[in-house]
């Protein structure tokens, strides 16, 4: 550990990372949870260690935008770089340039303006850092496995992929934390959990750790304890929404029932949920397929590979807006014509609204049903799952939606509760014991 000596002292669970980073087994190591716990500066200390090791090697520090690099990233690399070690350093390219002629490199992802990541898709690199991995975009680490390795010294370091990153309801949390906590993670990926009693120069701090109780207790456990459900939700859309309530672990379809389909035309992705109705005053929902720059044909296509046994048995419902006719559709059709065609239906079969229900008078019989019908939710809706209980309304009662939070299946609940329970506002005693 004495090349680490001379960058930083590390505390116990940093050195437990600059392990697995030094054992030469992972190709993607994230360091994740509570703040304070050192994340930040030893994934950028492993930078600078992989670049002494393997002499003309390059390294890519990635943050979601250059205003945040310059007041994050590079602030924090300069707090533990070793001056003597580096010879150069390009401001305008934001390059480091080390004694032994390795490198490495800040960028900022600006997904807004660069969404295909064209910037990164001719890079000559050994590896990456993720700074906040969150506050990315899932396809950029898919760029990053690609272009990490591609950069070829002697001696040659593993391609790898460092990151860390805070609690969170994106993206790392299925494809990472869930997998951890499920013990499922691929065998060549790490996940070392933080907190910030981890980190004993903050603990020790008594002005700082008490300044952190006046924080209520939902940031305090998501920040302090690295809690993944502590995420606070003062106005949300399924308020009577309820895991213990709500979720069962597993549901096998009835090949006697018809199948109830929930349709939206999302740009990106398209969505559909898969439910079925047991009796009348019961909706289980069993399956959600997604497709990422997915057409109305291809994701029908997609839903009779998986339920050939239902065909003739599927009811659909969804976005009302599918009924337009469009220039993007071949055939002066919508897309419930080619959902018809797709799926073998009769018009009989279409329980499409004319129009969307109101997100206000939505809200009341969402409610009302999870309330006090038979709804429920397969475990392995993990999206759904996320949409039932993190969907908040603004003051106007609609819908939060940002570009990192989708919410790409809550309209599909919405549209299948409504048809399951057409009359349940006028006729609730119908559906209640």
């Amino acid at each position: 550990m004495s090349q680490v000596k001379e960058l930083f002292t590390p505390h116990p669970k940093q050195e437990e990372f600059i392990e697995a980073v030094l054992s030469g087994k992972y190709s993607l190591l994230t360091y994740g949870g509570a703040m304070g716990g050192g994340k930040s500066y030893v994934c950028l200390a492993c930078a600078i260690i992989l670049a002494r090791f393997y002499p003309k090697s390059k390294w890519v520090i990635i943050r979601e935008s250059l205003p945040t690099l310059k007041l994050t990233s590079i602030p924090t690399f300069w707090k533990i770089a070793p001056t003597n070690f580096i010879k150069s350093f390009n401001q305008s390219e934001h390059v480091v340039t080390f004694n032994n002629d390795s490198q490495i490199i800040f960028m900022a992802e600006n997904y807004v303006q660069d969404k295909e990541f064209d910037r990164f898709k001719g890079l000559e690199v050994n590896g990456f850092v993720l700074e906040q991995i969150e506050e990315l975009q899932e396809g950029l680490l898919d760029v990053c496995f690609i272009r990490a390795g591609r950069h070829a010294v002697d001696p040659m370091p593993p391609p790898m992929i460092l990151a860390n990153l805070n609690p969170t309801l994106m993206w790392p949390r299925k494809r990472i934390y869930d997998k951890w906590l499920a013990n499922k993670l691929p065998a060549d990926w790490f996940y070392l959990s933080a907190k910030i009693t981890d980190n004993p120069v903050l603990v020790n701090n008594e002005r700082y750790m008490s300044n952190l109780m006046n924080l209520d207790d939902t940031t305090k456990s998501r920040l302090i304890d690295g809690d993944w459900d502590a995420f606070a939700i003062d106005k949300p859309f399924f308020y009577a929404f309820n895991t213990k309530k709500h979720l069962i672990p597993e549901y096998k379809p009835n090949p006697h029932l018809q199948l109830l389909i929930s349709f939206d035309f999302n740009k990106d992705p398209m969505t559909c949920l898969i439910a079925q109705m047991p009796h009348y005053k019961r909706l289980v929902i069993f399956d959600e397929i997604r497709m990422k720059d997915g057409s109305t044909p291809e994701i029908c296509e997609k839903i009779m590979a998986k339920y050939p046994q239902f065909l003739y048995k599927m009811n659909v419902t969804g976005d009302a807006s599918g009924r337009n006719r469009t220039a993007m559709i071949k055939g002066n059709k919508n897309h419930y014509d080619i959902i018809k065609d797709g799926l073998d239906l009769k018009s009989t079969n279409l329980l499409v609204p004319d129009v969307n229900p109101s997100h206000l008078n939505s809200r009341i019989m969402c409610n009302s049903v999870m309330q006090n019908a038979e709804f429920v939710l397969t475990e392995n809706c993990e999206e759904t799952k996320r949409d039932c209980i993190y969907t908040e309304v603004d003051d106007e009662g609609d819908p939060k939606k940002t570009a990192l939070e989708g919410r790409h299946f809550f309209d599909n609940v919405r549209y299948l509760i409504e048809a399951a329970f057409p009359d349940f506002i006028s006729k609730p005693h119908k559906y209640v014991d």
